[in-house]
């Protein structure tokens, strides 16, 4: 993914991948809403979708674990004055980095 990207396209790389991967990954409108606000589902099939746009994104090494700075970098990069954007999204980060999503999907 190219840096500096605007905005609607960052959206749209996202919105790519998350299409590629719900195609194996079947997830409803409550838990997209979820997603959209940085809160991550209980649902096997909405934490492997992550897993999944996490690969397809760098955010998610070869191993199965959460690359931190690379998701860090792009948000950053989106929100560069939205502190609670950049909080929200560091939140959801941590339980990325402690396995939540690994632990799910593997």
């Amino acid at each position: 993914m190219a840096t500096a990207q605007t905005d609607s396209e960052l959206k749209k790389y996202f919105l790519q991948k998350s299409i590629e991967c719900s195609n194996e990954n079947p997830v409803n409108v409550d838990e997209i809403d979820m997603l959209k606000k940085h809160t991550v589902p209980k649902s096997k099939n909405a934490k492997c979708l992550l897993a999944c746009i996490f690969r397809k994104t760098t955010w998610m090494d070869e191993k199965g674990m959460f690359v931190m700075e690379n998701a860090i970098k792009v948000t950053k990069e989106k929100h560069p004055k939205d502190w609670t954007e950049m909080e929200n999204s560091k939140k959801l980060f941590e339980l990325c980095k402690k396995g939540s999503l690994r632990s799910s999907y593997y």
